[in-house]
Formats: structure tokens, C-alpha cells, sequence
């Protein structure tokens, strides 16, 4: 019976090496495996070989911009010490093309400051140069067509002889189509250092944010590392199409480094503002998107002593003046008259806006972002306003 049984153990155990056996065959496959898939001899992954071939096509059509007013050089506007560099990128642009024309689009804050005031007219005490090229191996000297300073857009064009070089202008894609997660690519110029390119994601598709014209719009927000000199460059998505242009960073006590949240302004709106930039001159929100013709303010920012004196409610929207003829005065809202109450004007029964089509508004931005971005021009809404308390029902045609 011994026998048996030790002839039994003996094959445990031969069952038991050959197992231990092929787990370190298994090992040494994985191992050998892992050293392959790291190995320095590998090229570039798919999502790698697909940013350099957009960076390849479309980092020569992004230029920086030299700008200098009075002999200062302005980097986003802003005048830099007269012994910095000499050739520090002002911001970024890139290259489109309208109806076989090529033009430099940027925003409107990287040429303000070379503006006449109220115009898109170029101070004679003012340059704008485009560098393109890592060497700035070619500089185009820039005029500007027009400026919209509500979507922070400018467009320009080669002046004193000077061509775009032949770079492949940047197609422009629907900014409706894009999509939250989806890669971004970002190409400028910051801090001067020549062409940069950024890579990240879609973090919002329409986060409002107010503009340098002083109404908020939809930007798309991004992590592509965007920085000072980037404003006006181009915001890309994997098939190198333009998805933004971009323009700001968020950067908490104004400091200079991005914090990962970018801004670029959809496409759509650059599309949607192009016949206006064009026919030069400025242009505005109101060009292409309904207008309410109101001045507002909102009834919770004012001092809760001040509110009850006033007799106005804790919330709402006043009327504080209305644009004659504008869409506001055409609908019947009335002007207040004013009271100083501890120094500071408050309106007198003011009409206040408590609902637009049934949904609550508080603030003048809300209801600015339903007219400008949520209906269409022609559209009619309905306005319930508090009027001598009463709640009444204002249809408005928007124009």
C-alpha cells in the first residue's frame, strides 16, 4: 500500500515543478515582452505621430506678432521695459484663407493698442511685423482690416509690399461639433520663444467668460498650456483643423504662468464675424447676435440697508436706461428716475426683470447670455418684470 501511495507524491510533486516550470517560462515571455514594448528603439505611438504631422503642416502658419507703439514694445497689450528684448513675441496669429485671399487672424487685445481709439486704424506711431519661421526667417508687415472686440478678433493682411509667405492656410472647423475630452492642439508663441505647440484636451465647450469688448461669451476651455505671447494663436483639433482661437489664461494674483485653464474663442464665432471684419471698421456683438439695447444692473449687489430704503426686492434685474428705439424702449420697459441714498445713485421703481420665457434670471449676464447666445435674431421672448409690484408679462422682438 506504500508504494502506491509514494508513486502518488512523487507525480504532486513532478506536476507541481513542471507548473513552477512554465510560470517562469510565462515570466521570462513577459519580461522579454516588457522590454521590448519600452525599448528605445520604438517609434511614435499613433496619438504622437498624429501631433507631429499637424505641427509639421501647421507650425509654419502661425506667425508671432511684433507689435511696437512709440517705440515700446506691447506684449498683450502691455508695454515691456525699454531694455527687454528686442524681438519678444507681442502675441500670436495664423494664417486663413477667404475666398482664395490670405489673412492673419489674432485677437483684438494683441492690436488695440496700435488702434486709433474707436477705429481698426494703425497709429502712425505704430507697427505690427509677422515673424514666421523658428529663426524669423520671414517678417510680413501688417495692416489691419477690422476688430470685434466683443469676440476679441482682428484681421489683417500684408501691407508695403510685403506677401504672407506660402504657408497652407489653417481649414476651420464647425466649434459645434466639438466635443468635451476630445485632444487639443495649440500652437503660438509664447514668451517669445518662437513657435510653441501645446497638447491637452477639451475641458468645457462653452464656458463664458467676459471679453476685452465687456460682455461674456462662450470659450472653449482647454489644459493645453497657454501663456503670455500665445494670445491670438491657433487652437487645433486632431486633424489640424482651427476649433479656437486662443486668448486667455487663468491665472489666479495675475501671474504670469498658466494654471492648466485656457480660453480660445470658438471658431463658429470667427466664421460668423468674418463678412464684418472684412468691410473693416469694428464691429460688435450686436452685429450678428440680438441685442437687448439696455443698460441693467443687478438688485442683489446693492447693500441690503439700501434695498429695503429703495423698497426693491433681494434679486432681479433693473432697467437703468434704455437705448431709444432699441428693442427694450420699443417694448414699453421704462426708465427710473434716481435717488442718492448714502452716496450712491439707486433707481426709483425701476422696472426688474425676475424670468425670461419662464425661466428665473438674477444677474444681467444671465440674461445677456440667453438673448445673445440662446435665441436667434427675430426671435420674440417674454420678459416677466416686477413693475410697481406687480408681476406683469413683456413680450420683447428681439432685433
Amino acid at each position: 500500500m506504500d508504494k502506491p501511495r509514494r508513486t502518488l507524491h512523487r507525480w504532486v510533486a513532478l506536476l507541481a515543478a513542471f507548473a513552477l516550470a512554465l510560470t517562469a517560462c510565462a515570466s521570462a515571455v513577459d519580461s522579454a515582452d516588457q522590454t521590448t514594448a519600452t525599448g528605445t528603439n520604438l517609434g511614435p505611438t499613433a496619438d504622437e505621430r498624429n501631433t507631429i504631422a499637424v505641427a509639421d503642416r501647421f507650425g509654419p502658419s502661425t506667425a508671432a506678432l511684433s507689435v511696437r507703439v512709440g517705440g515700446q514694445q506691447m506684449i498683450d497689450g502691455v508695454a515691456v521695459p525699454a531694455d527687454g528684448p528686442t524681438r519678444a513675441s507681442s502675441g500670436s496669429g495664423f494664417v486663413i484663407e477667404v475666398e482664395g485671399d490670405q489673412f492673419i487672424v489674432t485677437n483684438f487685445h494683441v492690436v488695440e493698442a496700435t488702434l486709433e481709439p474707436g477705429t481698426s486704424n494703425v497709429r502712425d506711431d505704430a507697427t505690427i511685423d509677422a515673424v514666421f519661421g523658428e529663426e524669423g526667417l520671414t517678417e510680413t508687415s501688417l495692416d489691419v482690416i477690422g476688430v470685434n472686440p466683443s469676440f476679441d478678433l482682428a484681421l489683417l493682411e500684408a501691407t508695403n509690399g510685403d506677401e504672407i509667405p506660402p504657408v497652407d492656410p489653417i481649414p476651420i472647423a464647425n466649434s459645434d461639433d466639438v466635443q468635451l475630452g476630445q485632444k487639443t492642439i495649440a500652437i503660438g508663441n509664447p514668451f517669445g520663444l518662437g513657435a510653441t505647440v501645446t497638447t491637452g484636451i477639451v475641458s468645457s465647450t462653452e464656458r463664458f467668460v467676459r471679453s476685452v469688448g465687456g460682455v461674456e461669451i462662450p470659450n472653449i476651455q482647454t489644459d493645453a498650456a497657454i501663456n503670455p505671447g500665445n494670445s491670438g494663436g491657433a487652437l487645433l483639433n486632431s486633424s489640424g483643423e482651427l476649433i479656437g482661437v486662443n486668448t486667455a489664461i487663468f491665472a489666479p494674483g495675475q501671474t504670469a504662468a498658466s494654471a492648466g485653464i485656457g480660453f480660445a474663442v470658438p471658431s463658429n464665432l470667427l466664421v460668423e464675424s468674418l463678412v464684418n471684419l472684412e468691410t473693416g471698421g469694428v464691429s460688435m456683438l450686436s452685429d450678428t447676435r440680438p441685442a437687448f439695447d439696455a443698460q441693467l444692473g443687478n438688485i442683489a449687489g446693492l447693500p441690503a440697508p439700501v434695498r429695503e430704503q429703495a423698497g426693491l426686492p433681494d434679486s432681479g434685474i433693473a432697467i437703468l436706461d434704455v437705448e431709444p428705439d432699441g428693442v427694450a424702449d420699443q417694448a414699453g420697459l421704462r426708465v427710473p428716475d434716481f435717488q442718492d441714498i448714502n452716496g450712491v445713485p439707486i433707481p426709483i421703481n425701476p422696472d426688474i426683470i425676475l424670468e425670461i420665457d419662464g425661466e428665473p434670471v438674477e444677474t444681467a449676464d444671465e440674461l445677456n447670455e440667453v438673448i445673445s447666445f440662446g435665441v436667434d435674431i427675430g426671435d420674440e421672448v417674454t420678459l416677466t418684470i416686477l413693475r410697481d409690484g406687480e408681476e406683469l408679462d413683456v413680450p420683447i422682438s428681439l432685433s
